[in-house]
């Protein structure tokens, strides 16, 4: 954290504030037709518990759930890039998200 950079392997993916559940958020509304958009309305659970406010910047890959209307399950990824300006007034904390990926596999 803060200037030091880290990469999320088994071990740190098994500790509390990188847990897989605590960081799955769900899209509002849930049930949306092609080419339209959903809302997050919380942050992931890394940035909620980074009470010394030293992240400053993430790169990974949003891991995207569906099922269509057949009910098949489909995964995709999406890249992102978040920044924060804890230091700054106001504060932020901004999201970049590019271009889906190719579909992964059915879930």
């Amino acid at each position: 954290m803060g200037l030091d950079k880290l990469k999320l392997d088994g071990a740190k993916l098994s500790e509390h504030k990188y847990n897989r559940e605590l960081n799955a958020i769900p899209a509002s509304p849930g049930h949306i037709l092609p080419n339209q958009t959903a809302n997050f309305f919380r942050n992931p659970a890394f940035i909620i518990v980074d009470y010394t406010k030293q992240v400053r910047e993430v790169q990974g890959y949003l891991e995207i759930t569906c099922l269509d209307i057949f009910r098949e399950p489909h995964v995709t990824r999406q890249r992102f890039f978040l920044a924060t300006g804890y230091n700054l007034e106001p504060p932020y904390i901004h999201f970049t998200f590019m271009d889906l990926e190719a579909p992964v596999t059915g879930a």
